[in-house]
């Protein structure tokens, strides 16, 4: 019907890699069967069509975007079939080169890729070398200690493994796999407390909300401003960037040569509870200039209260802890005003990394150790 010129471009090589991996030739093959249902042919289709574009025309990052978002559709089509999961495994791990070929400058796409190298931290006393795993974690101080990564954000979206997320778990994979076809915040809602409960129930060393990389206060302020296109856009790119491996430090270089992240506004209610989600190995980062034994835990209510709006009642509570944890709270005493679903909007905020910069202005703006406090929200 028609000639297209492909060019030999890094991106063209991406497509061609995973066209000809075994496991997309065996998904097609599924596909093409009598039995096979309507989702699992269109969901080839789509990688197909997308693999076909990119082909064509490499430089288009909505291309690229449209492989990555076909991957994560043909992932929760194969988790609601466990008749197939002795045939089909879940989707190799796109490289990371995806996330640069598809990078557009808008808040949702950066969102959506640092909440899909979410990922929780556990000390691995094996040896250097000995099947350590690095986590990537950009934010956390240098360390003598050997960490591996646990929780990778894909167990949230399939019943797999919690580790290398490459198997599937139907017992332990199905209780973390929380993620339904619901609104984005009612999802990220689901994800926090379900992580919490994890990290209560295995005894994790510290908070599961580590990032490979953040995002600047302009973003997480689009967020918190965010209706329903931008939260559709940003789960439909989670669900497929969450199957793209972490960046080498390399390949983080050139991301951050294109990664653009903006300064903005944020309100008190959010520079006062971000500091409890963050690792505290992260809070312990000299440049911070907290206590240098500082533990924040993450108050149990705290979520909850966050999820049936009661934000003054969750701004009181976690105040408290970080009074508790030898943090000065001029504003504990501060009513925010909110809307009828800005806790639960504000909880889902709270899961996506941030800069070290952000986490900065929010321990300054929040516990600053000055006598007087300048303003309130």
């Amino acid at each position: 019907l028609a000639r297209y010129r492909v060019d030999a471009e890094p991106a063209a090589s991406l497509a061609a890699e995973l066209a000809g991996s075994r496991w997309l030739r065996r998904l097609r093959d599924r596909s093409r069967s009598k039995e096979a249902s309507f989702a699992l042919r269109d969901v080839v289709r789509a990688i197909d069509d997308a693999l076909f574009e990119i082909a064509t025309a490499p430089g288009e990052p909505r291309n690229a975007q449209a492989v990555i978002v076909a991957v994560g559709w043909a992932a929760q089509v194969l988790a609601a079939r466990p008749k197939l999961w002795d045939r089909l495994p879940p989707p190799p791990l796109l490289n990371a080169e995806w996330v640069r070929r598809a990078y557009v400058d808008s808040p949702e796409f950066r969102i959506a890729v640092v909440l899909g190298w979410l990922h929780a931290r556990a000390l691995d006393r094996r040896p250097r070398g000995e099947g350590a795993l690095a986590t990537g974690q950009a934010d956390a101080p240098n360390s003598d200690e050997n960490w591996r990564a646990i929780l990778p954000m894909r167990v949230h979206f399939a019943p797999v493994d919690r580790e290398r997320a490459s198997d599937w778990s139907e017992g332990e994979g199905g209780t973390l796999a929380v993620w339904r076809s619901g609104a984005l915040i009612a999802n990220l809602c689901e994800v926090a407390r379900r992580r919490l409960v994890e990290q209560t129930r295995v005894g994790y060393p510290d908070k599961p909300f580590s990032g490979v990389i953040g995002v600047g206060g302009g973003d997480i302020a689009a967020f918190l401003d965010g209706g329903t296109g931008f939260d559709r856009l940003v789960a439909d790119l989670l669900a497929g960037l969450s199957w793209v491996s972490w960046p080498d430090k390399e390949e983080r270089k050139r991301l951050f040569e294109v990664w653009r992240s903006e300064p903005g506004p944020l309100p008190l209610t959010y520079a006062a509870l971000k500091p409890l989600f963050t690792p505290d190995a992260v809070l312990k980062e000299p440049s911070l200039r907290l206590p240098e034994r500082l533990r924040l835990p993450i108050p149990p209510a705290l979520p909850s209260l966050l999820a049936v709006n009661r934000v003054s009642d969750a701004l009181r509570l976690g105040m408290d802890r970080a009074r508790g944890s030898g943090l000065p709270t001029p504003f504990i005493s501060a009513q925010p005003s909110s809307g009828p679903n800005d806790g639960r909007r504000l909880l889902a905020a709270l899961t996506i990394p941030v800069h070290r910069g952000v986490l900065r202005d929010c321990i300054s703006r929040a516990y600053t150790f000055e006598d007087e406090p300048e303003h309130a929200d």
